[in-house]
């Protein structure tokens, strides 16, 4: 595992890769550059920001929140799932229509969304849409998110050990 702080180029560059909720969401923490981080694990890219893992880039380049930016996944749009669902997602099979409650907040398509659990309203996963919130809302069945992270990854794993 490497391990180094980052110049102030790729920390601007990581932001540009963010949505703009969650670049606001960094800047509502206080967090600078000043103490940002890089850890290479496997094939991912985890950015430390005050010592905390919140910001992750795979080996596509897509960069997104972990589960434990809870600032940044309170902007993201949401995708709610029933109980049944939750223990799938939970071990990375990606969202399905039919265990989908309610989709909350406009978005298109490719765009990060995190999924929460109905009745605890917590987070379980992070994933990108593929279809907007208007066509999930209309769609009966099929694969509606794909996920990126979710509680059960070994991601989350490693993240525990940092």
């Amino acid at each position: 595992m490497k391990r180094h702080f980052i110049r102030k180029r790729e920390y601007w560059k990581l932001l540009e890769k963010l949505p703009p909720p969650v670049q606001l969401a960094i800047s509502h923490r206080g967090l600078d550059k000043t103490g940002a981080e890089e850890v290479h694990i496997k094939n991912l890219k985890v950015y430390l920001l005050k010592g905390t893992p919140l910001l992750i880039e795979d080996k596509n380049g897509t960069a997104f929140p972990s589960l434990r930016f809870s600032e940044a996944l309170m902007v993201l749009p949401k995708v709610v799932v029933d109980m049944g669902a939750v223990p799938h997602v939970g071990m990375g099979a990606d969202v399905m229509r039919p265990g989908v409650v309610v989709v909350e907040g406009e978005f298109g398509q490719g765009v990060l969304v995190v999924v929460i659990e109905e009745k605890g309203r917590r987070p379980i996963a992070v994933g990108l849409s593929l279809y907007s919130s208007k066509e999930i809302r209309e769609l009966s069945s099929g694969k509606i998110v794909e996920l990126l992270h979710y509680l059960g990854d070994d991601l989350r794993k490693l993240l525990s050990t940092i």
